[in-house]
């Protein structure tokens, strides 16, 4: 699957969202940063644990999937999740409690085949913590 590498991160000034490349560096007080860089070229400082990459893939609104947002497919809330022994996006179920998932593209695909089961961005781990949160 070839597709574009973006990032989004939370800003540490505004926590509003930016778009963008990703740089992890440490500066001369060996403070580590990480910043996403924008279109325009501004370097913005996000907060760490708020960045995701873009999946390639869209929801059935046209909206973008990054790491960590929420999908609802049908009655399935899944969270997405870079799984980094396995290399790949994956859609986690905390239903069970435990993390069981599948490939975000296979996942996708499967449910791309009903109209009742096309996923949808809901929200983000990090803005709407309370919707993977049992009933």
């Amino acid at each position: 699957m070839k597709r574009e590498i973006k990032f989004r991160g939370k800003r540490i000034n505004t926590r509003g969202w930016i778009y963008g490349g990703y740089i992890e560096w440490t500066d001369s007080k060996r403070n580590k940063r990480h910043q996403i860089v924008s279109a325009n070229g501004y370097h913005n400082d996000v907060i760490k644990e708020t960045v995701g990459q873009f999946t390639g893939l869209t929801d059935k609104n046209g909206v973008e999937i990054y790491e960590g947002d929420i999908l609802r497919s049908g009655v399935l809330i899944k969270l997405v999740k870079w799984i980094d022994p396995e290399s790949a996006f994956w859609v986690v179920d905390y239903d069970s409690g435990r993390e069981m998932g599948v490939e975000l593209p296979r996942f996708y695909l499967e449910k791309r085949t009903s109209e009742e089961y096309f996923s949808e961005v809901i929200g983000n781990i990090h803005d709407n913590p309370e919707l993977l949160r049992k009933k």
